[in-house]
């Protein structure tokens, strides 16, 4: 009797996962555009909603939102003819009637055989990007799988604005009084994604509600006046902090008490808080009584923290080992 090896080492989760960043931030624009249908503007892609289920029960790999309000439907395989079989009907069926599409490595058919676009993953790209995450795909799937502990990564989450008028800061004591279980989310912006990708379970993070007195305008400059003196340092006052531990590092939240939590006071009914994660307060490490003021230039943090701010609107900033824990130190010594 012969027993073959299989040498099929992949499923198609990995394709999702591919596709999902590429669609992010992997491989620019023109990466993005491959994956997207030409019937619309690949700078009209807002967020993707993986495996969702529809009114008829059919899970969908991905729905695809778009700024004029476009839902697209996408399913996902390694060859096309796969979507005519009988047992993929279902999928074939609701394509057509949503204006969907699919996304294959090799497209095996005629254009005759079904009404809707098939476009093809660039296979040189797709090996240069799994050669590049490899460690991190493996890794996350024996954690995963509770065959690995790893060693946890250390986040920072700085959230800029006066105590009195900081929605943040509001938010953040609103969510822990009204919930059980702790939340946190973000606007959709490529920055954004790409660190919460990397977030994961049981990673610490600490949230920093912070306002720079010296600073007048929203954005934190990088020179001083017109000296063009590089700004390596300011004052920073924290005025509340917590220190989280994840305890589910992504999901995207459409319905339900969160997604209202987030959007209550947001008078546009296209929704703005997509990406979400889950924690844990460690050690009721909720502060508020006090304010610290720093330099922000301690433990070499004000390029993070301007970035974060300038461009992902207080998005997380991964951090070194050592600067989290003199960081928390500082905190607690004050």
């Amino acid at each position: 009797m012969k027993k073959t090896f299989n040498r099929n080492s992949f499923n198609e989760k990995l394709i999702h996962r591919y596709i999902l960043e590429s669609l992010y931030f992997y491989g620019g624009s023109k990466n993005r555009k491959n994956l997207l249908p030409n019937n619309v503007n690949p700078d009209d892609f807002k967020y993707a909603v993986p495996e969702t289920v529809t009114k008829s029960n059919y899970r969908a790999d991905f729905e695809l939102h778009f700024k004029n309000s476009l839902t697209i439907p996408l399913e996902v395989k390694w060859i096309a003819s796969e979507i005519l079989k009988k047992n993929n009907e279902h999928q074939k069926k609701y394509l057509i009637e949503n204006n969907g599409y699919l996304i294959v490595f090799n497209n095996d058919i005629e254009a005759s055989d079904v009404p809707f676009d098939i476009l093809e993953i660039e296979i040189d790209i797709f090996q240069k990007w799994l050669a590049t995450n490899i460690y991190k795909l493996s890794t996350e799937s024996l954690v995963e799988n509770k065959v690995l502990n790893t060693d946890k990564d250390f986040w920072l989450i700085p959230l800029r604005g006066m105590k009195n008028n900081n929605s943040a800061y509001k938010n953040y004591k609103d969510m822990i009084d009204s919930f059980n279980e702790y939340f946190w989310a973000f606007k959709n912006n490529p920055y954004t994604t790409q660190n919460l990708f990397n977030l994961k379970l049981n990673d610490e993070i600490l949230f920093l509600f912070i306002d720079f007195p010296t600073e007048k305008h929203s954005r934190l400059g990088l020179y001083k006046g017109k000296s063009k003196k590089l700004i390596t340092s300011r004052q920073m006052d924290i005025f509340a902090w917590s220190r989280v531990s994840v305890k589910n590092p992504y999901y995207v939240c459409l319905d339900g008490p969160q997604k209202d939590f987030f959007e209550k006071n947001n008078p546009n009914p296209k929704q703005k808080y997509v990406h979400y994660f889950d924690f844990n307060i460690l050690e009721n490490d909720f502060n508020d009584d006090e304010i610290i003021t720093i330099n922000s230039g301690e433990f070499n943090l004000d390029n993070l923290i301007r970035e974060s701010i300038n461009t992902g609107r207080g998005s997380l900033v991964n951090i070194s080992h050592s600067i989290y824990n003199n960081f928390y130190s500082l905190l607690l010594s004050e």
